[in-house]
């Protein structure tokens, strides 16, 4: 037996020479489907294979009932203690939308919120569990141990992404106090939202309700996503000035408190409006509301003029769920699951009733504004991401004067700042002149990667694109002094043949500038891209590659280099033929892989039958 793992040990680690360890195992599935027959015999014994389906049907229906009957037992044991405002509910509800011009459109789901004391946190009833020990995963529900209930609230879902250690207070009171205002002012809050259930989770728009010292509604966040899995927060407060905040008692509750406010709008949400215009909310206060608060926002047009009316509305009242039954809670799970799986289906379906049946102009995401949370970064530009920042780094060591360089990526789970000083500036305690570089979206990283001028880049994403703000760019000539030209210029031959191929697509795309020709007399660059390879590996034509390239050819090696390389390659490969997709080109890769495999894996088949018989 030590022989046979010696010799497989070895066979492994030769394949990953040549392979990577995901591949190794895609070959090792191959081959264990093409040598076994227990799939075979189990198709053809019926019976067999219907009994065993029932058994295990059994055993996952048994262990689901006891698990949760365990977990029920712990969670009315274990229901914590909240001696604040509000607690925590369910509000059934309805949403509506109704759309007056240049189209009339409506319509009316089912929806589903909960209301959260913020500041709580724990499994209530068994039901819903508030910052609950670890992330809620999509198989959380599955432990036996874990404090998740049904519907899960996480910190890290609201506000700034990531952080879910501070909590829904902690991140409120650093949201506050990034807006200006001391978190002391609001002692009291309120979130409703809409939560996780089995780990899934899409919530369109967060309403958080601020309370001062009296418990008095006086101010509001509304968090609006996107399904471009962008985020923007508007923070309303009290303007006693404008109006625009009516206290006066409603007609029905005379607890009963209105607030209205109203806000320029600055973030796309749907294709179908543009970022001018207005918005109007108007909602009752949570905690005097025996129901689920009635919300209703307008959006205006530039004109002022009413577009679009949506609208929560209670179709119940509240439930506590540390008052509901088994049986009671298993109805509204029955009831209530699937809203939520249906939230983004809906929102796509409405999306095309109104481009293919109203034919409504469709209005093209625009790259972020100052104030708005980006979409996460993908793999390809995390990669890019980690890569930049050392290149920025290196840049700011270079620098001889005094200066503090403030770096806040995008699409990130955490926005902190990345401070950067200059020897010079490290030396001072004050006096240092200070940058800031605020990236807005992850396509500044791949925008940068291809850009063959570091300053300009700059430039055009600050003045340009608007995927950058810079603080004072008359201060990006210190990061690029003349004196101290960008590492390197001019590569005078690539060996790499990946640089070789990126500059190529990068040159059909017309995103780099010509080759420049050596010294010899030759005739101006070619443009067939064969001839341009050939070229450039004799050492006749000269590339410049962009920023990044030459810092990774001189400062990286190893596997952030491959990995930047691959970033790349996938980049200007899925904007050549792929519509700048790079999901798709990573799918072909992953099919090619899939059959350079399969076809590895069958002719070791052939070559192991052979030899045996």
């Amino acid at each position: 037996m030590s022989a046979l793992a010696a010799v497989l040990t070895g066979l492994y680690s030769i394949l990953t020479i040549f392979f990577g360890p995901s591949d190794v195992v895609l070959l090792v599935v191959f081959l264990v489907g093409r040598h076994t027959n227990i799939l075979t015999l189990l198709l053809l014994d019926a019976a067999t294979l219907r009994n065993a389906s029932k058994l295990i049907a059994g055993i996952c229906v048994f262990a689901f009932l006891a698990i949760h009957s365990v977990r029920e037992v712990r969670a009315r044991s274990n229901t914590p203690q909240w001696n604040g405002p509000g607690k925590v509910l369910l509000f059934p509800s309805q949403t509506s939308h109704a759309r007056k011009f240049p189209q009339t459109h409506a319509f009316t789901y089912s929806y589903l919120t909960v209301g959260i004391p913020v500041g709580f946190h724990g499994n209530y009833g068994g039901v819903v569990s508030v910052e609950a020990a670890g992330k809620p995963g999509n198989f959380s529900w599955l432990s036996l141990f874990s404090p998740s209930g049904w519907f899960t609230v996480d910190a890290g879902d609201y506000l700034e992404r990531g952080n879910s250690g501070l909590g829904l207070r902690g991140k409120l009171d650093a949201y506050l106090r990034s807006q200006g205002v001391q978190p002391e002012r609001y002692p009291h809050a309120y979130l409703l939202t809409a939560p996780r259930f089995f780990g899934y989770h899409f919530n369109p728009v967060s309403f958080w309700y601020l309370y001062d010292a009296g418990q008095r509604l006086a101010a509001m966040i509304v968090e609006v996503n996107n399904t471009f899995d962008e985020r923007r927060m508007y923070f309303l407060q009290e303007d006693t000035s404008s109006q625009q905040l009516d206290c006066s008692p409603a007609e029905a509750n005379p607890r009963q408190f209105i607030f209205k406010h109203s806000w320029p709008k600055d973030f796309h949400v749907s294709p179908f409006n543009s970022r001018k215009g207005c918005y109007t909310l108007t909602t009752t206060d949570p905690l005097s509301s025996p129901s689920s608060p009635r919300i209703t926002i307008t959006l205006c047009s530039s004109k002022v003029y009413p577009k679009l009316v949506a609208s929560l509305t209670p179709t119940s009242a509240a439930i506590d769920p540390a008052t509901l039954t088994p049986s009671q809670k298993l109805r509204f799970l029955l009831s209530w699951w699937w809203v939520g799986f249906l939230t983004y289906p809906r929102i796509l379906y409405q999306a095309a009733q109104l481009y293919f049946r109203r034919r409504l102009g469709v209005w093209y995401r625009p790259e972020p504004l100052p104030g708005t949370i980006s979409r996460r970064a993908t793999a390809t530009e995390h990669r890019l991401e980690a890569i930049f920042q050392r290149f920025l780094q290196h840049l700011v060591e270079r620098v001889e004067s005094p200066l503090v360089v403030r770096y806040i990526p995008a699409g990130l789970n955490s926005t902190a700042k990345v401070v950067m000083r200059s020897p010079a500036a490290a030396k001072l305690d004050t006096g240092a002149e200070t940058l800031e570089i605020r990236v807005l979206t992850p396509v500044f990283y791949a925008n940068y990667a291809s850009a063959p001028d570091s300053y300009w880049s700059f430039a055009t994403a600050h003045n340009t694109a608007r995927t950058a703000v810079i603080s004072r760019p008359n201060l990006l000539a210190s990061l690029f002094p003349k004196a101290q030209p960008e590492p390197p210029p001019h590569i005078p031959k690539v060996e790499d043949p990946c640089f070789t191929l990126i500059y190529c697509l990068r040159y059909c795309l017309r995103r780099q500038p010509p080759p420049t020709r050596r010294t010899i007399p030759k005739d101006a660059a070619p443009k067939d891209r064969n001839k341009l390879v050939a070229a450039v590996r004799t050492g006749k034509l000269i590339l410049k590659l962009s920023c990044l390239d030459g810092y990774v050819m001189v400062h990286e090696s190893g596997r952030a280099g491959r990995e930047y390389r691959g970033a790349v390659l996938k980049l200007v490969v899925a904007e050549r033929f792929a519509f700048g997709m790079v999901a798709v080109v990573e799918g072909l890769h992953l099919l090619a892989r899939v059959g350079d495999m399969w076809v590895l894996a069958e002719g070791l088949g052939w070559v192991v039958s052979r030899w045996v018989s």
